[in-house]
C-alpha cells in the first residue's frame, strides 16, 4: 500500500529507430533498434525522488523512486488529474509499413544526383534517412493512464569538400509524418545550388552590416531567446529575462508563437510530460514577452502559470522544452529584402551556436555557410567571419521580415528577418 502523502507519474517510452546511413556515397549501414524506457518521479513529504529502468516492472520502479525521494530537493505541485486531450493524427499506416528498400532506394537517388551535379571525387556525400515510431504511455496517482503513437520518417544531407584548407561544409534536413512531405529533390536541388554559389568565395571587412538571417540560419540565432524564457532558468535567477514578463524586448514586427497541437510540426503531441494538455503558446506578441515556458515545477516557484512545454524521456525528469516554433511573417519578399541592401551578409548556417553567455543573450558565431550581399545581389561565399552582439540588442532594429515562411527541421516555421546593425569581423 502506497503512503497517502505519496504522489507520482510514470512516463514510459518504446522506440522502434530504423536508420539507412550513406558515408562517402556508399551503403554502411542498415539497422533496426528498439530500446524500452520506463522512468518514474516520486513527490513524497515534499521531497521529489526519480528512478529509471529499462525493465517493465512498475512496482521496482516505484519503490526506488520512493526510496530517492528521502534525498531529493523540495518540491510542491499538484500533479494533474484526467481530462480529455485533443489528438492530431501522429501515425500514418504509409509512413509505418514504408520498406527498407524503399528508403536505400530514395538514398541511392540522392547520391546520383549529388554526384552526377559535383562530378568530384573529393566531395564527401552522406544522407540519412531513418522511420522513427515511438509509444508514449503516461500514467500518475491522480488517475491519467493514457497513450499516444508517433511515426515520422526523417533526411539529412551533409556534404563537406576540403580545398587548400577550405572547408565548405553544406547542410540540409527535414522531418515528417508522411514521407511525401519531405522536401527530398527541393533540399538537393538547394544544395546543389549552394555548391556551386560556393566556388565563388570573397570576403568582407570588419564592421557593421544588416545582415539575413536565413530560416534555416534563424533557430541557431534565437537559441539565447530559448535559453532566457527556460522556466528554471528564470526559477535560479540567472536569465536576462527574469522580471520581463509584459515588457518589449524585441521589434514591434516580432510575434513568436509555441503550437504544441501543429498538424504538420513533428514535435505535436496531445500532452506533455507531466500529462497537462498541448496548447498553443503565444510566448512573444509584436515584440513584447507574454510567457515563458515551464513545468509544473518551475511554474509553481517564479508563482506563474504552467504552460505544458515539460519535454520528457523515459530516463529523464521534466524539464521545460519548447514544441513548434513559428515566427510571424512579414509583408516584404525575401528578395526585396537582399535587394534593399547595399552591403551585407546572407546566413544560412551558423557554427558555434550556444557557446557565449547565452543568458545575457550574447552570440558569437562564425559562419558555416553566409553570403556577401553587394548591391542588392549574392556576390560570394564569405569566408572566417564571425558575427557576434546581443540578441535583444539586435532584435530591436529589425529592418524587415518576409512574407514567406517555410518549415525547416520538420517542427519550426520561420520567415527571412534582416537585422540592421550586426557585428561582423572579416577575414
Amino acid at each position: 500500500m502506497m503512503a497517502k502523502e505519496m504522489k507520482y507519474d510514470i512516463f514510459t517510452q518504446i522506440t522502434e529507430v530504423t536508420p539507412v546511413v550513406f558515408e562517402n556515397g556508399e551503403l554502411k549501414q542498415i539497422e533496426r533498434r528498439e530500446t524500452y524506457s520506463s522512468g518514474c518521479r516520486v513527490i513524497l513529504n515534499d521531497r521529489v525522488g526519480f528512478s529509471s529502468t529499462t525493465i517493465k516492472d512498475d512496482k521496482e520502479l516505484i519503490e526506488r523512486a520512493k526510496r530517492s525521494a528521502e534525498y531529493g530537493r523540495e518540491i510542491i505541485i499538484e500533479l494533474p488529474e484526467p481530462v480529455e486531450y485533443e489528438r492530431p493524427e501522429l501515425s500514418f499506416k504509409a509512413t509505418e509499413d514504408i520498406k527498407t528498400e524503399d528508403m536505400v532506394d530514395i538514398g541511392v537517388a540522392s547520391v546520383n544526383k549529388f554526384q552526377n551535379a559535383f562530378k568530384n571525387p573529393d566531395v564527401n556525400i552522406n544522407v540519412e534517412l531513418r522511420k522513427n515510431l515511438s509509444n508514449i504511455q503516461f500514467m500518475n496517482s491522480e488517475g491519467i493512464d493514457t497513450t499516444y503513437r508517433k511515426c515520422t520518417t526523417t533526411i539529412t544531407f551533409f556534404i563537406t569538400r576540403s580545398k587548400e584548407g577550405d572547408l565548405l561544409w553544406l547542410y540540409d534536413g527535414d522531418e515528417a509524418f508522411q514521407i511525401e512531405d519531405l522536401k527530398i529533390d527541393q533540399m538537393v536541388d538547394k544544395i546543389i545550388d549552394h555548391y556551386e554559389k560556393s566556388q565563388n568565395t570573397t570576403s568582407i571587412k570588419t564592421g557593421t552590416y544588416p545582415v539575413i538571417m536565413t530560416p534555416y540560419a534563424l533557430p541557431q540565432f534565437l537559441v539565447p531567446f530559448t535559453v532566457c524564457i527556460n522556466g528554471e532558468n528564470i526559477e535560479k535567477g540567472i536569465s536576462i529575462l527574469k522580471d520581463k514578463k509584459g515588457e518589449k524586448i524585441f521589434d514591434s514586427s516580432i510575434t513568436i508563437i509555441d503550437d504544441q497541437l501543429d498538424k504538420r510540426g513533428t514535435a505535436t503531441r496531445p500532452f506533455d510530460g507531466e500529462g497537462l494538455p498541448s496548447r498553443r503558446n503565444t510566448i512573444v506578441e509584436n515584440g513584447i514577452l507574454k510567457s515563458y515556458i515551464h513545468t509544473l515545477s518551475s511554474a509553481h516557484n517564479t508563482n506563474d502559470q504552467p504552460t505544458s512545454n515539460a519535454s520528457r524521456s523515459g530516463s529523464t525528469m521534466p524539464s521545460p522544452s519548447l514544441t513548434n516554433l513559428r515566427v510571424g511573417h512579414g509583408e516584404k519578399s525575401k528578395d526585396e529584402l537582399i535587394e534593399s541592401i547595399d552591403k551585407g551578409v546572407l546566413v544560412y548556417f551558423l557554427s558555434g551556436v550556444g557557446q557565449s553567455n547565452t543568458l545575457a543573450g550574447e552570440f558569437q558565431n562564425g559562419l558555416y555557410l553566409g553570403y556577401l550581399i553587394e548591391d542588392g545581389k549574392i556576390k560570394g561565399r564569405l569566408k572566417n567571419v564571425m558575427l557576434s552582439g546581443n540578441l535583444f540588442d539586435v532584435m530591436k532594429n529589425i529592418g524587415g521580415i518576409s512574407k514567406e515562411i517555410e518549415l525547416v527541421y520538420g517542427d519550426m516555421y520561420m520567415p527571412y528577418i534582416m537585422l540592421n546593425n550586426v557585428s561582423v569581423a572579416g577575414g
